[in-house]
């Protein structure tokens, strides 16, 4: 047994070693070192301004993680535990539980509005879905399409809000169909939106005061931090931001259905 271990590629121990993290309950595969380490509970998503906690000394990939914002970053190790835990069922539930908690922050003065922002993680069918809300509240000034399209927050790495100079920005069309629903300039018909270079979901809602966010996003199965459903979602300044990016294959609406297929209200 070791010495076919010891005798064989660097690729085929990787791909040994991944089959044992995934049956041992109380081990995973570090991608950094390429070893097995012994799980550490301690090891969660980071919330708020939260250090980052890094249970192996090896220095990180840098597309190991996924942070949307500064307020919430979660790493693939965490996603492929949360889906382990979630199929072993009776090992590890409270670290389970943890890595899916519930996040919501609030900021008073956010670009003349109020903020309220929350990160809702669920597993379905052996996929780790993201559910984040920006829930823009009215405030020091009046809520409009120019006060909502001029806020400095991203949907994804390739949506960001703050560009009301681009008249091709998917996202200002997005904001500018939400306020004619508003006003009734379009029905009352609410439509989701896509990413074209990443499996991301949105829905943008006017609602008097308030204009409300849901944004979608599939980080995959948890197999490797290099299949494209995960690597899509990780900001390189080169290769996967605003400006580039593969286009992406997948069913346009499909991850929000996902999310709520799991029981989850709508």
């Amino acid at each position: 047994y070791y010495s076919t271990v010891r005798k064989a590629s660097a690729v085929e121990r990787l791909e040994f070693l991944g089959v044992l993290g995934g049956i041992l309950p109380d081990r995973r595969l570090c991608t950094h070192c390429r070893a097995l380490h012994l799980v550490d509970p301690k090891d969660l998503p980071v919330t708020g301004y939260d250090k980052y906690y890094k249970p192996c000394p090896a220095p990180e990939i840098s597309w190991s993680r996924h942070r949307l914002n500064p307020y919430y970053a979660i790493a693939h190790r965490h996603v492929q535990l949360a889906i382990k835990y979630t199929r072993l069922e009776d090992v590890h539930q409270r670290y389970r539980a943890s890595i899916l908690q519930r996040f919501t922050t609030s900021f008073p003065s956010f670009h003349s509005m109020r903020l309220k922002f929350t990160v809702e993680p669920v597993v379905v069918n052996g996929r780790f879905i993201l559910m984040t809300t920006f829930d823009f509240h009215e405030a020091a000034a009046p809520l409009s399409f120019t006060t909502l399209s001029r806020v400095s927050v991203r949907f994804c790495q390739h949506l960001p809000i703050d560009e009301p100079t681009n008249p091709e920005s998917p996202l200002l069309a997005a904001i500018r169909f939400a306020f004619k629903v508003a006003d009734g300039r379009s029905g009352l018909h609410q439509e989701v939106h896509s990413c074209d270079r990443c499996p991301t979901d949105y829905l943008i809602k006017i609602q008097g005061r308030r204009a409300i966010s849901y944004v979608w996003q599939d980080l995959g199965s948890g197999t490797s931090p290099i299949v494209p459903y995960w690597r899509s979602h990780i900001l390189d300044y080169k290769e996967n931001n605003q400006f580039n990016g593969t286009e992406f294959c997948y069913e346009h609406g499909s991850v929000r259905y996902m999310y709520y297929s799991s029981g989850t209200r709508s």
